[in-house]
């Protein structure tokens, strides 16, 4: 019969390790032989495995192991009756702390999330914000979250989403100027600090995405909302439903094309190491704003009203 692989061996008493400390802490005090019929080892095996836990611990910054930072067992317990009672257990209890940087980022976003939720889920945040604060290692006092002011039609939006009925608003943006707009709202999402509302219009018969900062004489319509489309299966980039029809062609050097990856860009053509993309835009700001992360290097193709408008916009900031 060939000798077992070392490794393997190691292997197997790690992953046992692994297994028996969740299972004493859930069975403690317990035999050993109990145990070793749990795992199907011998007892004896069983015992080496506790002798070698009790040399485990969490090393101090100097690398020593100090007093109660190491596993240890009733040892009048298991020398004279085989019982393993666990008195002590490292890192298992222990309540992690978040550093001063990764509470912050924490607090930032629940700060943000609790702007367009109802009142209920508001003080259910509020409390997690202020037990993420308390877990800090840095303390509270040492995190200052100020979240900027939500657009007034916010709270009447996330409310009208919550009681599933209508909204309707009178919208301008530049390609339609001052219109009024009945919709089956879906969902409020954040990007890049603008709220924007995803939903059913019922003036266009499709998916459409509002600036909420631009919605004018906001009212809730006491209608259910009755369109068949889960919010979860919305598409992940925001202009896919835009709220305009400013499809414009874009060229650019293709190692520089993931500056429009979030506008869910379609290729169109390629030549001469520099690509074609088809975008459709939100608004005139979302083209202005795209070509801005590249400078020099993007070209509008077409169509030509937006070439001239991004003319202008050149010049004035020249």
């Amino acid at each position: 019969m060939a000798a077992q692989n070392p490794r393997a061996q190691a292997s197997d008493r790690i992953t046992l390790l692994l297994s028996l400390v969740p299972y004493l802490l859930q069975n403690n005090p317990v035999s050993v032989d109990e145990v070793a019929e749990n795992f199907d080892e011998k007892p004896a095996t069983i015992r080496k495995m506790i002798e070698s836990l009790i040399v485990m611990g969490v090393p101090d910054r100097a690398g020593d192991v100090y007093s109660n930072q190491m596993f240890d067992v009733d040892w009048d317990l298991f020398e004279q009756d085989d019982i393993i009672s666990l008195t002590n257990t490292v890192g298992i209890d222990a309540t992690p702390k978040f550093s001063g940087r990764e509470a912050a980022t924490l607090l930032a976003g629940l700060s943000l999330i609790q702007q367009a939720v109802d009142e209920d889920t508001k003080q259910i945040i509020s409390d997690l914000i202020t037990k993420v604060a308390r877990g800090s290692s840095q303390g509270a006092a040492e995190i200052s979250i100020s979240a900027p002011t939500p657009p007034a039609a916010l709270a009447l939006v996330t409310e009208a989403i919550s009681r599933s009925v209508h909204v309707e608003f009178e919208y301008s943006s530049p390609a339609s100027p001052h219109a009024t707009r009945l919709i089956d709202p879906l969902r409020v999402e954040n990007a890049a600090g603008t709220w924007y509302l995803r939903g059913w219009c019922h003036t266009r018969q499709a998916l459409r995405t509002f600036r909420i900062d631009r919605l004018e004489s906001a009212r809730i319509v006491e209608t259910p909302t009755d369109v068949d489309i889960d919010p979860s299966g919305l598409p992940d980039t925001l202009f896919d439903v835009s709220d305009t029809d400013i499809i414009a062609v874009l060229e650019l050097p293709e190692w520089a094309k993931d500056a429009l990856a979030d506008y869910a860009p379609r290729e169109v053509g390629s030549t001469g190491g520099k690509v074609q993309l088809e975008v459709n835009f939100g608004s005139l700001d979302n083209v202005f704003r795209a070509i801005s992360r590249r400078p020099g290097l993007i070209t509008v193709v077409s169509p030509q009203s937006v070439r001239e408008q991004v003319a202008v916009w050149a010049s004035s900031a020249l």
